[in-house]
C-alpha cells in the first residue's frame, strides 16, 4: 500500500523524493497546511490509505496523530518518522537516527510497533500529545528548571483526580510524560511508550530544594526526592491555579486547569 508522506517541518521534499524513488517505495506527497491539516488526514484515512510517514518534530507528529484519533482511526495507521532538522523525543526514544536513506528504509522493512498517546484537554481544547506536558515552574522546559529570570511564583494548590484517591497537595508545578526524556534529561525513568499510562510529577519543593534536583534530573534519580511525588496515570484531572501556563511538547497553549488520558496503541510506529 502507498504512503502518504507529510514534509512539515519546512524542509525541501526534493532529497527525500529522490530516495523514495530510489528504494522504489510507492507514496504520494500531501501538504497541508497547518488549518486543514486535520481535514486532509482524514480525507486520506477514508480513502484507504492508512500508512503516513511524517517529517517533522514532535508538535508536527503529534498534529498527524491527533487528526488521527479524530477521524477514529485509534490503532489502524502505520506511522513512519522521518529525519527531520526539528527535534523529536519520540524518533530519540527509538533511536532512529538522522540517516534519510534508513528512515526511508524503514518505510519499506520496518516492523509495526504499537505505541500510546496522551490526549491533553483544557480550556485551550484539546489536542494529542508524543511526550509532555509540563505547568507552573516547568513550563520554561528543561533548559530553564528550575533557574527562572524572575522571583519564582508562591506554589499553589493542585488537585489530582485520576488514582484510587484524590492527591491534594501545594506545588510549583506539574510534568506529565508519556516517554521517558525531557530535553536532555530523563525525566521519567520508569516511563514506557507501551505501558497504558503516563507518569504524573508534582513538584512540591521549594526553589532551593528544586534547584538541588538539577543534577538528580539528568539521570533520572529526581523521582527519588522529597519533594517529588509521582502518580501513573492512564486517566486524570488535574485542577492547578488558573494563571499557570500549560505547555505541550514544548509549545505554549493555554493556561489553568486540564485532563490528560492515554489512548493505548494509539497507532503502530514503522521501527
Amino acid at each position: 500500500m502507498s504512503w502518504r508522506v507529510l514534509v512539515a517541518d519546512g524542509s525541501s521534499p526534493a532529497p527525500l523524493a529522490a530516495e523514495l524513488s530510489r528504494q522504489l517505495v510507492s507514496h504520494r506527497f500531501v501538504t497541508p497546511g497547518s488549518s486543514d491539516l486535520a481535514q486532509t488526514v482524514s480525507a486520506e484515512l477514508h480513502a484507504g490509505f492508512t500508512r503516513l510517514a511524517v517529517q517533522g518534530g514532535d508538535p508536527e507528529i503529534a498534529a498527524v496523530i491527533g487528526a488521527v484519533l479524530e477521524a477514529g482511526f485509534a490503532g489502524r495507521v502505520d506511522l513512519a518518522l522521518l529525519p527531520s532538522r526539528e527535534r523529536s523525543e519520540l524518533a530519540r526514544t527509538f533511536a532512529l537516527g538522522d540517516s534519510l536513506a534508513e528512515g526511508v528504509r524503514r518505510l519499506a522493512h520496518g516492523d509495526p510497533y504499537p505505541i500510546d498517546i496522551g490526549v491533553v484537554t483544557g480550556s485551550f481544547g484539546r489536542m494529542a500529545f508524543i511526550n509532555s506536558v509540563s505547568t507552573g515552574v516547568l513550563a520554561g522546559g528543561p533548559a530553564w528548571f528550575p533557574f527562572w529570570p524572575r522571583p519564582l511564583r508562591v506554589a499553589g494548590r493542585v488537585v489530582i483526580e485520576g488514582g484510587p484517591t484524590p492527591v491534594e497537595t501545594m506545588a510549583s508545578g506539574v510534568l506529565v510524560l508519556n516517554g521517558q526524556f525531557w530535553g536532555d534529561w530523563i525525566g521519567a525513568p520508569r516511563s514506557t511508550l507501551v505501558d497504558g499510562v503516563v507518569d504524573l510529577q508534582l513538584f512540591t519543593g521549594t526553589r532551593r530544594q528544586l534547584s538541588r534536583l538539577r543534577p538528580a534530573f539528568r539521570a533520572g534519580m529526581h523521582v527519588r526526592a522529597a519533594g517529588v511525588r509521582r502518580l501513573a496515570v492512564s486517566r486524570a484531572e488535574v485542577d492547578q491555579p488558573p494563571g499557570w501556563q500549560v505547555v505541550v511538547d514544548g509549545i505554549r497553549v493555554g493556561r489553568g486547569p486540564f485532563s490528560v488520558e492515554v489512548v493505548a496503541g494509539a497507532v503502530r510506529l514503522a521501527v
